[in-house]
């Protein structure tokens, strides 16, 4: 126990206790000097220690004549006990120590600021992209399996196609998307996509259709006589008042284009530029075209009416010629649910070059 008087420790200076200390130098060579002459003082055999009485000293300066006094080792001379390279040991193996120290507490800090490698964690590229990926379902991706596939490969948003397939379906395909969301812990859009008008052609007398030739003159009338290489019947009349001389007419997906090269009453005539089979109800489209028609048919009034009820996240609407378009679509979705906080965004399908 410190017995000293408290009022002396606390006047004390602490810096002439250090002062009066004998510095590095001194204290390596007064403690090579004590290494030195213990080295070269004869020292007889040490004494056995009884049994049950151990002596601490005894004990350690056997250890140090035994060791010195065994192989090669002897002929080195010894320092001591407690002496200046001991010291110097001491200091080394207390870098070394917190050398290691410092090593084990960067890698546990690098370890832990590194993102966790596991399959749920956010850590690979998919979390990471900016792009947003739109992947359509279809017969060979409807279970679960695959879409946790295409939703780990990078899908942001499942488009769920109302042209075809029964609206059971596409519920048993929004109840699983959602559990995907579920398990991830991840937002994931659906997009209903609406049919649209289709405007096709009518029938033609060769079940097998015809073939129209590149430079040939094809026409399109109200006729509702079934067509042959010369003529069809086209049930749109409103195709045949809005095109000019001069548009361009694309027929099933593009595979057979012509252009308008005269007109009259309820019938068009075309010029073939890219020949090819043409067959029954084949579709039509009119990119120069604008048409006084409505993009929504009473079936995507039907579909609209239930992707409201299943909860989809975006309504794409097609064949988009005009603002009135999604004016009246949104007014559709507002008067299912007046007082829908969170209603559907609308993606307008950019097919027509009318619509800019």
């Amino acid at each position: 126990a410190d017995t000293r008087n408290p009022d002396t420790i606390q006047h004390e200076d602490p810096r002439k206790s250090i002062s009066a200390a004998p510095s590095f130098e001194e204290y390596l060579k007064q403690r090579a000097n004590e290494g030195n002459t213990a080295a070269t003082a004869p020292t007889a055999p040490p004494a056995p220690i009884a049994e049950g009485d151990f002596d601490a000293t005894a004990a350690i300066a056997q250890n140090k004549q035994l060791a010195s006094s065994s192989g090669p080792a002897a002929a080195t001379p010894s320092v001591g006990y407690g002496s200046a390279s001991s010291y110097l040991d001491t200091l080394s193996r207390t870098d070394a120590i917190a050398a290691d120290m410092l090593d084990s507490s960067r890698k546990a800090s690098t370890a832990a600021s590194a993102p966790a490698k596991t399959d749920n964690f956010k850590s690979s590229p998919r979390w990471r992209k900016k792009t947003k990926q739109l992947a359509t379902l279809g017969p060979a991706s409807s279970d679960f399996e695959m879409i946790e596939k295409l939703f780990l490969a990078g899908a942001d948003v499942f488009r769920l196609n109302f042209s075809h397939g029964e609206h059971a379906q596409k519920k048993e395909l929004l109840d699983i998307i959602r559990a995907v969301e579920a398990k991830y812990d991840h937002p994931i859009a659906i997009l209903g996509d609406l049919q649209g008008p289709k405007i096709r052609t009518g029938t033609f007398a060769n079940p097998a259709g015809e073939l129209l030739q590149a430079g040939q003159i094809f026409r399109f009338d109200s006729d509702e006589t079934p067509g042959n290489a010369q003529r069809v019947f086209l049930p749109h009349p409103e195709i045949l008042e809005a095109s000019e001389v001069g548009h361009v007419l694309l027929i099933d997906d593009g595979k057979v284009k012509v252009v308008v090269s005269g007109k009259g009453p309820g019938y068009l005539d075309c010029e073939v530029v890219v020949g090819g089979m043409i067959k029954d109800r084949k579709g039509v489209n009119t990119p120069d075209s604008i048409l006084e028609i409505s993009c929504l048919t009473p079936k995507d009034r039907e579909d609209l009416d239930y992707m409201l009820g299943i909860g989809v996240d975006w309504v794409a609407l097609s064949f988009v010629q005009r603002p009135e378009d999604i004016v009246e679509i949104k007014r559709l979705i507002m008067s299912y649910n007046p007082n829908n906080a969170n209603p559907p965004h609308i993606m307008a399908k950019i097919e027509k070059p009318s619509c800019f």
